[in-house]
C-alpha cells in the first residue's frame, strides 16, 4: 500500500511541474547567434547567449550539437562533460531573484480560493479594510 501511495505522490508531483511550465520539449544550440534555445513544454521558447550558462563555457559548438533533455525534461545534459543542468536552477541563476519575487507575488495577488472569497466577504461586512492608522505599528 505505502508503495501505491508513492507512486500516486510522484504522478502528482510530475503532474504540478509539468503543469508550472518547468519541462522542456527540446533543447538545441543555435551556432549562428551561440545561444542555446529551449523549446518549453508550455509552447514557448527560452533563448541564452551560451556565455551566460557557466557549464557551457568552454565546450565547442560542435560538441553543443550534442545537448539534449532528461526523460523528464526537466535538466539539461551533456553527458561526455559530466554536465546536467536543471531548468530550474538555471532560470533562478539567469533571472534576479527581486524579479522573480515580483512575479510571484503578483500572480499569488491575483489567485482564487474559497478561502479568500469568504475573507473578502467577512470584510465586507464589516466595513471592509481597516484604515492605515498613522504613527501605529
Amino acid at each position: 500500500m505505502r508503495e501505491h501511495t508513492e507512486y500516486e505522490a510522484a504522478l502528482a508531483k510530475g503532474k504540478r511541474r509539468q503543469e508550472a511550465g518547468l519541462t522542456a520539449e527540446a533543447v538545441d544550440y543555435d551556432a549562428d547567434t551561440d545561444k542555446v534555445v529551449i523549446t518549453m513544454a508550455g509552447g514557448w521558447d527560452l533563448r541564452v547567449e551560451r556565455r551566460r550558462i557557466d557549464e557551457l563555457s568552454d565546450v565547442t559548438p560542435l560538441e553543443l550539437a550534442e545537448l539534449s533533455l532528461s526523460p523528464a525534461g526537466t535538466t539539461i545534459e551533456l553527458p561526455r562533460h559530466d554536465v546536467y543542468i536543471s531548468l530550474e536552477g538555471m532560470l533562478t541563476a539567469l533571472v534576479p531573484a527581486e524579479v522573480l519575487a515580483r512575479l510571484f507575488a503578483r500572480r499569488g495577488g491575483r489567485s482564487v480560493s474559497v478561502a479568500k472569497a469568504e475573507s473578502s466577504r467577512s470584510n465586507g461586512l464589516k466595513g471592509g479594510r481597516p484604515k492605515k492608522v498613522m504613527g501605529k505599528v
